[in-house]
């Protein structure tokens, strides 16, 4: 069994992907957005979509933003409780300490 466990990444605007999941503001636990779109805009800014185009992020090259990095963590699964049937437990007797 695996458990994903999220950290957050700060990034350059340029460094950032379609696809990654991001926000202007790190420490937020809302607002974040996948990348749909990357573009240019006429005075350099680089600008972020989502898919839809709903929701938007811009600022300059150099800017930070937070980058969503999502690993996976393998955990051990516990073992299943042994259940007896009554006739089982009558057999086995009282349980310890009693």
């Amino acid at each position: 069994m695996e458990r994903n466990i999220v950290q957050v990444a700060r990034m350059r605007m340029e460094d950032a992907v379609c696809g990654d999941v991001v926000n202007r503001v790190p420490d937020n636990t809302g607002g974040w957005f996948e990348i749909g779109i990357i573009e240019i805009l006429f005075d350099g800014k680089t600008q972020f979509s989502s898919p839809d185009r709903k929701i938007t992020l811009s600022g300059n090259s150099y800017d930070i933003c937070g980058v969503q990095v999502l690993k996976s963590i393998p955990m051990a699964m516990p073992e299943p409780p042994v259940v007896k049937t009554e006739e089982e437990a009558a057999a086995d007797g009282p349980p310890e300490g009693h």
